[in-house]
């Protein structure tokens, strides 16, 4: 998630506060995250939130290390929580609906993900894995809506371009779909050239 990076090079650039505060537990946490000590940084979002219930951050970067983690369940329950302190963040919902997909809440994740576009319309990611959610729904017309709009949006992308094709080869349209899988392997996308062997002859 792209909001991370931004969290770490901001713990970079602060000067040390005196005292545990917040602050400090929140840079600390983002300073373990950074160096994937994914357990280490959720005990210091939690001190950070035990002091401030609406540190919106802290809870966000306690959910991103739990999804780290796998713990889908818990992920959600911390991107939730910033929802309800802030709801025009586009990577809280985009982060909910990535632990609701890997849960195979797929109703659920394209919900969240609808909305993480609502509030970043320009972001490739959210169209893409929307696309994939519907494609896991078998609702592979609508997944390819969604893949047009992030090549669109993002034409350097091999798996959109995969997934595309994947979703055009389902429907029964092969030729446009190995025309896809060409363009995804000509990306780098590694793989394309097997199902490209399964599914162009």
């Amino acid at each position: 998630m792209k909001r991370v990076y931004y969290l770490i090079i901001a713990v970079l650039i602060s000067s040390a506060a005196s005292g545990q505060t917040v602050q400090e537990y929140f840079d600390q946490g983002n300073l373990k995250y950074a160096n994937k000590d994914f357990i280490g940084a959720i005990g210091l979002f939690t001190k950070a939130v035990e002091i401030d219930s609406l540190n919106k951050d802290a809870y966000y970067g306690r959910a991103v290390s739990k999804l780290a983690l796998d713990n889908y369940r818990g992920a959600i329950a911390d991107f939730t929580k910033t929802i309800e302190i802030d709801s025009t963040d586009a990577d809280n919902y985009y982060g909910r609906g990535s632990a609701k997909f890997s849960l195979e809440d797929y109703l659920g994740a394209i919900k969240d993900f609808t909305e993480a576009i609502k509030c970043d319309p320009k972001y490739a990611e959210y169209y893409a894995f929307r696309g994939y959610a519907k494609s896991s729904l078998l609702n592979y017309t609508g997944a390819i809506e969604d893949y047009d709009k992030a090549i669109e949006l993002d034409s350097g992308e091999g798996k959109a371009y995969f997934d595309r094709g994947m979703a055009k080869i389902k429907l029964g349209l092969r030729d446009k779909g190995c025309t896809d899988l060409k363009q995804a392997h000509k990306l780098g996308y590694e793989k394309a050239e097997e199902e490209m062997k399964k599914n162009c002859p």
